[in-house]
């Protein structure tokens, strides 16, 4: 049986969020692969080679984060996607929803063991098919 590596793209604009939230992954997953992206375009040529596992999205990007993500599921439809939000995940429930976003996360409000529980579960494939909220403090 073929053991495949699994892949990570986060797209973020803010670098200082996005390099935290990648150290962090990196030094919990160092077997993983991690690609980043600042904003929707970059992220959807780096996907084409890259093939990601995981997505984690800035729901504020400078395209709308929605048309990105729909795009993305398109491109890979088995892609676990989970978008960030600095504001009240509830407000963005139906867009998140409607981009077939898998996880809504907000940032400044959990712990970096939900953030590696949650990474866990996707990768272990016991995650529901529903959106779910889960917050994160970096």
């Amino acid at each position: 049986m073929e053991h495949r590596i699994n892949r990570i793209l986060i797209i973020e604009k803010n670098i200082t969020f996005r390099n935290t939230l990648k150290n962090f992954l990196q030094s919990r997953f160092p077997a993983m692969v991690l690609e980043e992206a600042k904003n929707g375009e970059e992220a959807l040529q780096k996907a084409t080679y890259f093939c990601p596992d995981i997505i984690f999205m800035d729901i504020k990007l400078p395209t709308e984060a929605a048309a990105i993500n729909k795009k993305l599921k398109n491109m890979f439809p088995k892609v676990t996607v989970v978008l960030f939000t600095n504001y009240d995940p509830n407000e963005y429930r139906g867009a998140a929803e409607e981009s077939e976003a898998n996880y809504i996360l907000q940032k400044g409000a959990s712990t970096a063991e939900e953030i590696e529980g949650l990474v866990d579960s996707i990768l272990n494939f016991t995650h529901s098919s529903r959106l779910r909220e889960v917050s994160q403090t970096f």
